[in-house]
């Protein structure tokens, strides 16, 4: 997952200082963009590096930070120099930096900053309770936290308004413009076909397959291969980091600075998708034009766009036949896959199974996964459902939704970090992702020849691609606009259940 302004918990708007000539502007920017980078350089920190017992002074010191930046990103001076600005650009670049910013204002502006405060300690207080729980197997500690963060999130949707459903308003932070009503919509679209797919893939494939590729892998041997993997397709390292930590995220303060953590696990996809999941959003931040970095357009357009290169990387590339018929012969250099060939890795990596872990599932599942979150948190957001009953409505979800007995806590209501940051209505981005990443790679592979690339190991044409049709540009569009501009039309399904039924029935 991306931790950026937008979706990092705790941050609410992206401050970013102005390259353009808006020097009435500059002193102000500066101050907010170093107070913006500090929070997030923080909170990676926190996941990564801090020590247990500085916890509750980390917790302080963000809230701190959070406060300070809300109160000068929502100040009478910020919001009139931004409009003069708009007034006096000279430019189209310039008044649309202006105009983003004077858009994020205008919603940050409707929030409390009480409410942010609170918030950052809430968050802070429940990460520390969710990483306690797991290690106790113990859904009761993290309830509380839970309570509290449906309470601040519900006040937030309240706040912000705009919708008679308040699950909008959380949404909108994460994919601007969408609605319930186009999930709905979505969800409608692909739940039957994925459910029948998957029913029938998984009378017909042994569940072995899969269960030989988990095992006591060496993971600093698995995270060496990552990191050679994603040089070799065109992650920058001289601007890049990839650290193991409890959970996988990428952070960024611009392109010049991009930090990727991926996850321990027995099964070879923990690290290896994992790794290739946030190098997608990596490469999105790296490649964004120079001239926009320190701007309001100097990052991605949204969560789900966002994540349809993270899904596109992880999945459509990283699980290609071609792709391992290349990176299968340097994988076997680093640990031992002996029993397999490049075709019967693929297969495997691939397979579709009962994995009741979101991050480690299959394609046709991941999208079920989501959807299981999507209505458990809608319904905690209107309060048709209680934290303290979470646990007992996720099994009976997953075990009426995907078949799917759930035997650990871990292994169910616990697995997910994004409840104990507050973050709802972010699950519903990575379903979204998938569905925009189909689209994308519907027009990448019929104007690249894909295949010939990546068995080749010449990723340079897939990513000039990328480049140049959703990267380089940062926010100048919305996502709609992107989507239209190179797909011909916003969260269409059809491209993405196309390549699923082509993806099982044809390469496996």
């Amino acid at each position: 997952m991306p931790s950026r302004g937008w979706g990092h918990p705790g941050n609410f708007a992206r401050i970013i200082v102005l390259s353009f000539s808006l020097s009435p502007l500059q002193t102000l920017y500066s101050e907010l963009y170093s107070l913006d980078a500090s929070i997030g350089i923080l909170g990676w920190d926190r996941q990564v590096l801090m020590p247990a017992g500085g916890a509750d002074s980390r917790a302080n010191t963000l809230a701190s930070l959070v406060r300070m930046r809300h109160e000068k990103f929502t100040s009478s001076q910020l919001w009139d120099l931004t409009q003069q600005q708009i007034s006096a650009a000279e430019n189209e670049a310039e008044r649309n930096a202006a105009t983003h910013l004077l858009s994020d204002i205008a919603r940050e502006k409707k929030i409390p900053v009480s409410l942010v405060e609170r918030r950052s300690h809430a968050t802070s207080a429940a990460y520390t309770a969710w990483q306690q729980a797991r290690i106790d197997r113990n859904f009761a500690l993290v309830i509380p936290h839970y309570e509290t963060l449906v309470e601040l999130s519900q006040e937030m949707a309240e706040a912000i308004g705009g919708s008679d459903e308040p699950y909008d308003a959380l949404l909108d932070r994460y994919e601007p413009g969408a609605t319930t009503a186009d999930l709905d919509q979505m969800f409608g679209a692909i739940l039957e076909p994925l459910i029948s797919l998957r029913s029938k893939k998984l009378s017909e494939e042994p569940p072995a397959l899969s269960n030989r590729l988990d095992r006591d892998w060496e993971q600093s041997k698995l995270r060496d291969f990552a990191e050679s993997m994603t040089r070799q397709i065109g992650f920058d390292y001289q601007r890049g980091r990839l650290d193991i930590g409890p959970s996988a995220f990428c952070s960024s303060t611009d392109r010049f600075d991009v930090r990727m953590t991926t996850r321990h696990s027995t099964h070879i996809k923990g690290i290896l998708s994992s790794s290739l999941h946030e190098m997608g959003h990596g490469l999105y931040e790296q490649n964004i034009r120079p001239e926009l970095a320190g701007t309001p357009l100097g990052h991605g357009i949204s969560l789900a766009v966002h994540e349809s290169q993270s899904r596109l990387w992880e999945n459509i590339i990283g699980r290609h036949p071609a792709f391992w018929d290349f990176f299968f012969p340097q994988l076997a250099t680093y640990v031992d896959v002996s029993e397999f060939d490049a075709h019967s890795f693929s297969r495997a990596f691939g397979a579709i199974t009962q994995n009741p872990i979101r991050v480690g599932s299959d394609e046709v599942s991941y999208n079920l996964h989501i959807f299981v979150r999507y209505q458990l948190e809608r319904q905690l957001i209107t309060g048709s459902l209680a934290a303290r009953d979470l646990e007992e409505a996720w099994n009976d979800a997953y075990l009426r939704v995907l078949g799917i007995k759930v035997a650990d806590v871990n292994l169910g209501v616990l697995q997910d970090v994004h409840w104990s940051r507050g973050s709802f209505g972010y699950f519903p981005t990575y379903a979204m992702g998938n569905i925009l990443g189909g689209q994308i790679w519907r027009q990448l592979h019929r104007e690249i020849p894909v295949a010939e690339c990546l068995m080749s190991g010449n990723f340079g044409p897939v990513l000039d691609w990328l480049t140049q049709h959703i990267y380089s540009d940062g926010r100048t569009l919305s996502s709609r606009q992107l989507m239209e501009n190179v797909a011909g039309s916003y969260l269409d399904p059809q491209p993405w259940l196309d390549y699923v039924h082509h993806r099982y029935e044809v390469w496996s």
